[in-house]
């Protein structure tokens, strides 16, 4: 699986983006696609500012990258979640939505797609394989 950063979603959404095209690579790549709740509620923000129904987004969304939501369910299983991203935020000095990143990538055994150097230079310390394009 290859969980993705609020980044990717973000370029996904305007064919503009100047990472549009690394975007669509990933979301085509015949991989599994994984995003947190926090990332995709970091995705939903531009959409509530501009008064969209941002319900009927993240269906959008959802079903069109056919993206597996994870829930904190799914990456608590073998440690408490908040100590986890606790601990790993304290490490690496991310920020909290970059740090779930990461800390989901790490309980599924899965890489992550960013265009975020620091998250990107995060992933590689911790032996995560990171999908860094543009």
């Amino acid at each position: 699986m290859v969980i993705l950063d609020a980044c990717v979603l973000i370029a996904l959404a305007n064919p503009d983006h100047v990472h549009y095209e690394s975007a669509r690579a990933i979301a085509t790549s015949g991989q599994t696609l994984g995003v947190t709740a926090v990332t995709m509620a970091e995705y939903l923000v531009k959409p509530a500012q501009f008064g969209l129904d941002v319900v009927a987004e993240e269906r959008r969304i959802v079903s069109g990258l056919r993206l597996t939501q994870l829930t904190e369910g799914t990456l608590a299983k073998t440690a408490s979640w908040p100590a986890r991203i606790a601990s790993l935020r304290a490490e690496t000095g991310l920020k909290m939505p970059d740090v779930i990143v990461l800390a989901a990538a790490m309980a599924t055994d899965s890489s992550v797609a960013t265009f975020d150097a620091r998250l990107a230079e995060a992933c590689n310390a911790a032996s995560v394989v990171c999908l860094q394009h543009g």
